[in-house]
């Protein structure tokens, strides 16, 4: 069997919000969760699991550390391209999206949208970086001069880059995170990037790392008409706890006056 695209929930939670969606996509788009299931069980009874754990990784013959769900979030390409092989499934495009990820278009038609688009990689930022990034410390690690970034939390990649890294991450020994280790060999190479911003409407004040968003607070943005969030919360107290841990009062301060962050 063989799906043009399949969408994966890389998740260390029970996401109501996400299983509701993932249960309503349509046949033609197979869906994945991948699971850490170091802290809690999965509770995906629906759809089809692929647990993110020692026993998995070292499968495929991949370094493993302690925080490896979190620092290596291209294994979850891995993880799925070995699982759908065993199950005789083939694939264009692996779609990966965190449970912090809040989308106002529906998945299926942002999915769509991009079926014309022949980029190996989708994300929604993609440079070069500096020193003082702190992923950068590690480019050397990668046998690389320049290192670029990336963003993770919502990405595609195709059949073919997936076969490229995966085959990178078996002869490096590092522990490059993935918006390091996913961009610095992109951008060493011949594949085509491409960006969300194509189609998706969205900044670093709606889609960034340490300016968080309380859901039902959204529609009353005054940037309404942005498409996609993160890191956006379902609850109040995990929205308050993460502006604490982000130390993000400035930022959403900006936010509210529409003066763009940096993040």
């Amino acid at each position: 069997m063989h799906y043009k695209n399949v969408l994966v929930l890389r998740s260390n939670e029970n996401n109501i919000r996400w299983k509701e969606i993932l249960n309503n996509v349509f046949d033609e788009i197979k869906v994945v969760v991948v699971f850490d299931n170091s802290k809690s069980l999965p509770n995906y009874p629906e759809l089809d699991l692929v647990l993110f754990n020692n026993t998995n990784v070292d499968k495929l013959g991949l370094m493993s550390c302690d925080d490896m769900t979190w620092r290596f979030g291209d294994y979850v390409f891995y993880l799925v391209s070995y699982h759908l092989k065993n199950k005789n499934i083939t694939f264009d495009y692996i779609w990966l999206v965190e449970p912090d990820v809040f989308l106002k278009k529906n998945i299926i038609d942002i999915i769509s949208s991009f079926n014309d688009n022949p980029a190996a990689f989708l994300t929604t930022y993609f440079s070069d970086a500096n020193d003082s990034w702190n992923w950068s410390k590690y480019t050397k690690d990668l046998g690389l001069i320049k290192p670029y970034k990336t963003f993770f939390p919502f990405v595609r990649v195709n059949r073919k880059l997936v076969e490229f890294l995966y085959d990178k991450r078996l002869k490096t020994n590092t522990l490059a995170n993935d918006e390091v280790f996913v961009a610095s060999f992109l951008g060493s190479s011949d594949f085509s990037v491409g960006l969300f911003s194509e189609l998706l409407k969205y900044n670093r004040n709606s889609f960034s790392y340490g300016i968080p968003h309380f859901i039902p607070f959204i529609k009353y943005y005054p940037f309404t008409k942005h498409d996609i969030f993160h890191p956006a919360f379902d609850f109040l107290n995990d929205y308050t706890c993460n502006i604490v841990k982000k130390k993000a009062y400035k930022n959403i301060l900006k936010r509210l006056l529409l003066i763009n962050n940096d993040d």
